[in-house]
């Protein structure tokens, strides 16, 4: 392709458009100049320009890592489509297309080559490769919503070729994964951050059993004629949603992971190019797509992080014109949301690590669909964005009915902070609820379990391992800005007034053996807490019997272990508790 004097050219000329908004020049300056920079910026911001341009205007070879085939294969045929030399190589690709995009990058006939993580890692990057854009950068991270290990070892192409500039790109990233992306990437450059704020996006969560009379309701009342998104968490809860709305006369398509490809491309079709489609899907729909007048994105059901869920409702009026995020749930959905992480990690084979981060999102998750804050602020403030309440949420729209916790807020922290502490140890989340039971009977264990959920969604509880693979997480306090402002009375944190569900993540199912270990431990606790007149969590929680259930201790230092060093229970108890487990672990000791 011929080659181009300014960016304003190439802008023109390749793409149509007149100006770039400011944060595209200056991500654009950088890499001409031949230096790094991170770009967070909204969905739908125009951030594959920031490396597109570029591509048009040095010598060399630009190299695009994405994490969807699909997404390479659109962007590809976008630029071929304006006269761009760009392929993409992945595993679908055929021989003879592979030897054909090889022979092109040797002839230099080449300006953008997209490829998987998987491949660049495998094969290299080509020789006259002169700048790197690692797209969705946010998967590099354990904190990233949407994390893979191959984006994590991307940081080797620096190793590598460390004299080519990088560029990395991402819209939903917390706090802690913009670190991760600078430190895993070895980015040497500045970053540059639009606003996440969308004024004509507005939120709602309605809290239904009848969540498909809800859908229709609510489009039957806001969104008669518009098109619209509807995601769903399993494949066949898609299949109910779209028979339904056929059913009322709605035009309606699925789209999932076992639609065969012909049938996915003609709806993603009809929903590009059509009005008044909705298309029902998982989050395998909607990266890449490039539809400005969505009017509405619904999830039926929670996503799997706060991240997730402000990427997919970013896909909705990108025009600038209203839009409607609406989030439909209850308590089975909350607890569907528990199976399907605990398939993904068996299926992973997820370390302690990642199931805690996976856990702290869940419970963030559920946290968002609790707190009487409002939503756009909350959501914001992850990715260290604070602006002022937005005004049109449902919670700034309906402030009677939310109610204010921050002084059992505040209570729980300074329990967790102070035990800590004490003992030099983090403990799960029960061991701190018993305590607070102790000393505020008339708090249910299902009201600190929401506090709890309330502090991780704000930033001022954090989640980590436990060293041990059957137990729960353990909890940490953060002393952040945050907190100051809790604690000053500067911020106020609010609960929507819905019904708590209490219930914890689903775990393997014991066996027979396991169930008569827990059953003796839950009697040993009993006799115990009536002997000491003591609460039952404080002597074993429900998680810990289920650790020695699971994976009994042959001796005093592994019964410490367990308990995670809580010395007090593990010296004063050694004795029973491995007795009591001796006695129902036939042909373990």
């Amino acid at each position: 392709m011929q080659r181009f004097r300014t960016p304003e050219e190439v802008l023109l000329q390749v793409f149509g458009h007149r100006s770039f908004r400011p944060y595209q020049r200056r991500a654009i300056d950088e890499l001409l100049a031949g230096r790094d920079v991170m770009v967070l910026a909204a969905t739908g911001g125009g951030k594959s320009l920031c490396y597109q341009v570029p591509a048009l205007l040095r010598d060399g070879l630009t190299v695009v890592i994405s994490p969807l085939v699909a997404l390479m294969q659109d962007q590809v045929r976008a630029l071929q489509a304006r006269g761009v030399h760009a392929a993409c190589l992945h595993a679908q690709t055929s021989s003879d297309e592979m030897w054909e995009i090889r022979g092109q990058i040797d002839a230099d006939e080449l300006d953008l080559l997209y490829l998987t993580p998987e491949r660049v890692l495998r094969t290299g990057l080509p020789p006259r490769t002169s700048l790197i854009a690692v797209d969705e950068a946010h998967c590099v991270s354990l904190w990233g919503h949407q994390f893979r290990p191959d984006y994590g070892k991307l940081g080797e192409l620096r190793s590598r070729r460390p004299d080519v500039p990088l560029i990395a790109l991402t819209a939903t990233a917390s706090c802690e994964a913009q670190e991760d992306m600078i430190r895993v990437l070895h980015l040497r450059g500045p970053v540059i951050r639009t606003t996440f704020y969308r004024p004509n996006l507005r939120y709602d969560i309605q809290d239904r059993a009848d969540e498909e009379e809800a859908l229709f309701s609510f489009l039957a009342s806001r969104h008669r004629a518009d098109s619209g998104v509807v995601y769903c968490q399993t494949r066949r809860q898609c299949e109910e949603v779209t028979a339904f709305l056929r059913g009322r006369g709605l035009s309606a398509y699925r789209y999932h992971s076992q639609v065969d490809m012909l049938e996915r491309e003609r709806s993603a079709s009809a929903f590009l190019n059509g009005e008044g489609v909705i298309m029902v899907a998982t989050n395998a729909f909607g990266m890449g797509i490039d539809k400005p007048d969505i009017r509405f994105v619904v999830h039926i059901g929670m996503p799997t992080s706060v991240e997730a869920y402000f990427q997919e409702t970013g896909r909705a009026g990108r025009d600038g014109n209203p839009a409607d995020a609406l989030l439909i749930v209850n308590a089975a959905k909350r607890r569907m949301l528990h199976s399907i992480l605990e398939a993904e990690e068996t299926a992973l084979e997820a370390g302690p690590a990642e199931r805690a981060e996976r856990e702290r999102r869940a419970k963030a998750m559920t946290g968002l669909c609790e707190t009487g804050n409002c939503l756009v602020q909350t959501q914001l403030r992850l990715f260290g964005e604070e602006r002022p309440p937005c005004g049109q949420c449902v919670n700034c729209r309906h402030p009677e009915e939310t109610r204010d916790v921050t002084e059992d807020a505040l209570r729980f922290w300074n329990c967790v902070k102070e035990e800590n502490e004490k003992s030099g140890r983090a403990y799960p989340r029960d061991y701190y609820i018993a305590l607070l039971r102790e000393r505020n009977p008339d708090r249910s264990a299902q009201h600190w379990q929401h506090v709890v959920r309330l502090l991780i969604l704000e930033g001022l509880l954090w989640m980590r391992d436990a060293g041990l693979s059957e137990c729960e997480s353990v909890l940490e306090v953060r002393e952040n800005d945050g907190y100051r402002d809790v604690l000053t009375g500067k911020r106020r944190l609010r609960s929507r007034k819905i019904e708590p569900t209490g219930k914890r993540a689903l775990t393997r199912p014991l066996t027979e053996g396991e169930k008569k270990r827990a059953q003796a431990l839950r009697k040993w606790r009993e006799d115990a807490a009536q002997r000491e007149g003591r609460a039952l969590e404080r002597l074993l929680t429900d998680a810990e019997i289920l650790c020695l259930a699971k994976r009994p201790p042959r001796n005093a230092d592994a019964l410490r272990a367990a308990l995670h060093g809580a010395a007090e229970r593990a010296e004063n108890w050694t004795d029973e508790l491995l007795a009591v487990l001796r006695d129902h672990s036939s042909g373990f000791f």
